[in-house]
């Protein structure tokens, strides 16, 4: 998880964490160090703010998308954002989830982008041979 606010990602953590189907596996309050962790940790998603210090979401998503092309991004930003959806699926995030929104609805939205939720599907990478345990930066149930 991406954002400069640490009790927000505090909250949003704990609520995914709730779920039994998310493990966060970094969090971190800049774009700049979201870029870090990717060379160390494979998270099958990263939730991301927009207005941060230094870089920012929106500068930072296509450069996110470049390294991962394989993990979906989910933006999670404020409401001056909100009419920009179009702009940032074209830049590479996958859904944008406005601030605000009930945890549940955030939580709802990372579910049909994983296909949870409909028949047969179950949570990001649980299925696939050769997964480690989430939440050790293998595949599997990551958010970053």
């Amino acid at each position: 998880m991406v954002d400069d606010v640490a009790q927000l990602r505090d909250i949003v953590i704990k609520h995914l964490h709730g779920t039994g189907r998310y493990v966060v596996v970094a969090q971190v309050p800049t774009a700049e160090e979201a870029l870090g962790v990717l060379d160390t940790v494979c998270p099958d998603l990263v939730l991301l703010d927009l207005s941060m210090p230094g870089m920012g979401g929106v500068a930072a998503l296509p450069q996110l998308h470049a390294r991962r092309p394989d993990v979906k991004i989910a933006v999670f930003s404020g409401f001056e954002h909100a009419g920009r959806g179009p702009e940032l699926l074209a830049a590479g995030a996958d859904v944008f989830v406005q601030k605000g929104t009930p945890l549940v609805r955030l939580v709802a939205e990372l579910d049909a982008l994983f296909g949870i939720g409909t028949q047969g599907d179950s949570a990001p990478g649980n299925d696939a041979p050769g997964n480690s345990p989430p939440g050790n930066g293998a595949p599997g149930n990551s958010a970053h």
